[in-house]
C-alpha cells in the first residue's frame, strides 16, 4: 500500500520540480530580454528651415489633425476626456478652494 503512494509522490514531486524549473527558466530568459540594452548610433537629421518648408509644416499640422491634440506651442492638450480624467480634473479644481468655498 505504501509503495504506490511513494511512487506517485515521487512522480508528482518530479513533475512539480520540472514545472518550477521551467517557470524559473522562462522568468530568467524574459528578464534577460527585458534588461537588454542596445547601442544605437543616431543618424544626423537635416531639418530644413526655409520659408516653404515651414509653411508646409504648418499646413500638415492643420491637415493631419495635430492641431486637435496640440496647443500652438506644440504642448499637450486634452482631446478625449474620459470619466477618470474628469474626476481627476474635478479633484484638482476642488483643491484650489478652501472649505468655505473661497479661492486660495
Amino acid at each position: 500500500m505504501w509503495k504506490p503512494i511513494k511512487i506517485l509522490t515521487a512522480v508528482f514531486g518530479g513533475l512539480a520540480g520540472l514545472v518550477a524549473l521551467s517557470i524559473g527558466g522562462i522568468y530568467l530568459a524574459s528578464e534577460a530580454r527585458i534588461n537588454k540594452t542596445y547601442v544605437v548610433q543616431p543618424a544626423p537629421i537635416d531639418i530644413p528651415s526655409d520659408a516653404a518648408s515651414i509653411a508646409e509644416g504648418q499646413r500638415l499640422f492643420t491637415v493631419r489633425g495635430c492641431v486637435d491634440c496640440r496647443t500652438r506651442d506644440l504642448g499637450g492638450n486634452r482631446f478625449i476626456r474620459t470619466r477618470r480624467a474628469r474626476r481627476h480634473q474635478m479633484a484638482q479644481d476642488l483643491r484650489k478652494f478652501d472649505f468655505q468655498g473661497q479661492a486660495r
